[in-house]
């Protein structure tokens, strides 16, 4: 992942949504990182389903650790299951969520936020889909962590975020 506004405003969301720390994908490794910051963790939770993020995870986690693949991996990963076995991991799965318990809360939390600008500042009309929302996102640069597209729009324009007033 490169370095670039959306990725910095995502991480600065997962702080104000109180993440103690955070770390820049394709920076410094997650090892080198938590070895740093003289963490080791009991459990890892991978969300990203890409085969570098579980690469990342399988290389920091110590002996005994428990490893929650989140993130749907694409096609079937090589599964080094001879050291798993020898560094005793527990590998859990799961489908992130149980929605008639999450999605309220989920929902309840979305709904405390007032300002979503660092999240989707600009709204896109339909006809800028391709250059303005996929090639950025296809080229590791969008200019913000959600695409908002009008389809009933023409020109670009500020998002307007906020509750409705009764």
């Amino acid at each position: 992942m490169t370095e670039t506004l959306a990725a910095w405003a995502a991480l600065i969301w997962r702080r104000a949504l109180g993440a103690a720390d955070t770390l820049q994908a394709g920076g410094q490794s997650l090892s080198e990182a938590l070895s740093e910051r003289g963490i080791v963790p009991d459990v890892f939770f991978e969300v990203s389903g890409s085969a570098p993020g579980l690469a990342s995870v399988l290389e920091a986690a110590s002996p005994g650790a428990t490893i929650v693949p989140v993130g749907i991996q694409r096609g079937e990963p090589g599964l080094p299951l001879g050291s798993w076995t020898l560094r005793e991991y527990t590998i859990v799965g799961t489908v992130a969520h149980v929605y008639r318990d999450d999605i309220p809360e989920a929902v309840r939390l979305l709904a405390e936020r007032g300002d979503w600008t660092d999240v989707a500042a600009e709204v896109l009309p339909l006809s800028e889909v391709v250059d303005g929302a996929l090639q950025p996102l296809l080229s590791g640069a969008p200019g913000q962590v959600k695409t908002l597209i009008d389809p009933w729009t023409e020109h670009r324009r500020a998002a307007v975020h906020g509750r409705a007033q009764p």
